[in-house]
């Protein structure tokens, strides 16, 4: 089964932790995201993020996916992504799924394409 669709990101807190020499840092994020297509519903995720000095960034962090119809069913993703010249991508897994243990181990993919909005992708 494939799931795919776009979600759009609605608010962005991001606070340094370490400010490193030559511009570069480590900061955390907490992301209000909402999801369209296959999967419909919203999520948080809380990012860990290095920063060079150019601007590009390395992270992981975890989202928990709510379904709009049923907030009781969830899915926790594990992600590990980059931020290269203006565009974020992330290969993730899904690590927890209240309603269907068969989703754990899954795989998926996202990236940016614009306007706070990325296409997704889960195999």
């Amino acid at each position: 089964m494939k799931l795919t669709g776009i979600f759009q990101v609605n608010d962005w807190q991001e606070s340094d932790v370490a400010l490193l020499a030559d511009g570069k840092k480590i900061s955390n994020a907490t992301v209000q995201q909402a999801y369209e297509g296959d999967l419909i519903g919203t999520s948080t995720v809380h990012y860990q993020l290095y920063y060079d000095r150019k601007g590009n960034a390395v992270f992981n962090g975890f989202e928990v996916f709510k379904y709009a119809n049923n907030e009781e069913n969830m899915l926790v993703i594990r992600h590990k992504g980059q931020f290269i010249n203006g565009i974020a991508s992330s290969a993730f897994t899904i690590i927890d799924c209240k309603y269907d243990q068969g989703m754990i181990g899954k795989t998926g993919n996202f990236k940016s394409i614009g306007d706070q909005k990325s296409v997704y992708s889960f195999e």
